[in-house]
């Protein structure tokens, strides 16, 4: 999601306080791929509603209901048009090309990524229509150290939603193995 190219360029610049990496169903837009046909259409959506209905979008991306009071969570911050102009920009952002503004700041974190010296987990959902596992898969292999790609079943693009206990536990684990 959206923590991956922010939080991903925001850990690499500043290793010495982002010790650890936990990177689920994200990605780095370099422009230098393809998108997918399902990201290609959510782009085209977020780009003709101007109101967009955020609970209608977060349950686009649910494997399981998650009820009212979580819908109701997601688009607690966005009760208006204006509110919502971030949420509505930040898919238009993402490089498509590789000279796209923002590409190159995404190849220099993954240029950064592959020289990593801190300890990382990469944990994908089979489920995300979004991002694929073999785009997890890349990213496992891009840091040093991440070890194999690590999957989760039953879950949807917002695996910490879908499965957050089953998340949490693995996430545990892993720090775990660190000790």
């Amino acid at each position: 999601d959206w923590g991956g190219p922010i939080g991903l360029r925001f850990a690499v610049a500043n290793p010495d306080i982002v010790t650890r990496l936990v990177i689920l169903n994200t990605g780095l837009f370099t422009g230098r791929g393809t998108m997918s046909e399902e990201w290609m259409k959510f782009r085209a959506w977020v780009k003709r509603t101007p109101d967009l209905p955020v609970d209608l979008l977060m349950s686009r991306s649910e494997a399981h209901p998650w009820g009212p009071e979580v819908l109701g969570a997601y688009a607690a911050p966005f009760p208006t048009v204006d509110h919502k102009a971030g949420i509505r920009r930040f898919p238009m952002m993402v490089p498509l090309d590789a000279d796209d503004p923002g590409a190159a700041e995404m190849l220099a974190t993954r240029d950064n990524l592959s020289a990593w010296t801190n300890p990382a987990y990469v944990l994908f959902s089979t489920g995300d229509p979004i991002f694929s596992i073999r785009t997890g898969e890349r990213l496992a292999e891009l840091i040093p150290g991440a070890g194999p790609l690590d999957t989760i079943d039953d879950a949807a693009h917002f695996l910490q939603e879908d499965q957050g206990e089953e998340v949490g536990r693995r996430i545990a684990t892993w720090l775990q193995s660190l000790e």
